[in-house]
């Protein structure tokens, strides 16, 4: 199907949402398209983040509100994780917030780095080349200055995002999810169903 505004946000099925990590069509894409001022004040950041989970989260929302087909949209945690690529000068903040997105997603955030790294999360100590060779998630983010092959990794069907991490936490936290859309016809030969949504798993 094509694109239809909070009805149907893209056609696909599994690895739909490309790019910038939203559907096209969906709440989100317009900002994600958006240059966002990058984290300083981490502490308000996450925050930020995690009123964005609890009033929105991972529960299922139909913003059309039609009788004859449920359109359901909703995040997922990744279950493969994102990589994520750092320098050997990463700030303490930065690994603060990265610890605090995984916490609040439940989304494995694992380490990439040339130099080893004090952070609670998973840290691997290797070079840009076999960080390349090496990943396999759906999701990479570089959050360093190094050059990458990128083609590489696209190639091997993982998402690419050099954007730095966003002060504004309800914009951030949904990059570290896995963004859904379910349109079901609620109609066979004109009669029209009733009832609470069916519940998704």
């Amino acid at each position: 199907t094509g694109a239809i505004v909070n009805r149907q946000p893209f056609g696909g099925w599994k690895k739909s949402a490309v790019g910038p990590t939203a559907k096209a069509g969906g709440p989100h894409y317009v900002q994600a398209l958006r240059n966002w001022a990058p984290a300083t004040d981490v502490e308000a950041a996450i925050k930020g983040a995690s009123v964005w989970m609890h009033r929105a989260g991972l529960q299922c929302v139909d913003h059309s509100g039609l009788r004859v087909e449920r359109n359901l949209h909703r995040y997922r945690y990744l279950s493969g994780g994102v990589e994520v690529r750092v320098g050997a000068d990463v700030s303490p903040e930065t690994l603060r917030y990265l610890l605090g997105l995984q916490e609040l997603t439940g989304t494995p955030i694992s380490l990439s780095s040339a130099a080893p790294v004090a952070s609670p999360l998973r840290v691997v100590i290797e070079s840009v080349d076999q960080f390349v060779e090496r990943v396999r998630t759906e999701r990479v983010r570089v959050l360093s200055g190094e050059a990458i092959n990128a083609a590489a990794l696209l190639e091997r069907g993982c998402s690419v995002d050099r954007r730095p991490l966003a002060a504004n936490g309800a914009v951030e936290v949904p990059r570290w999810l896995h963004e859904q859309s379910v349109s079901i016809t609620n109609h066979r030969y004109g009669n029209v169903g009733s009832g609470p949504h069916p519940e998704l798993r």
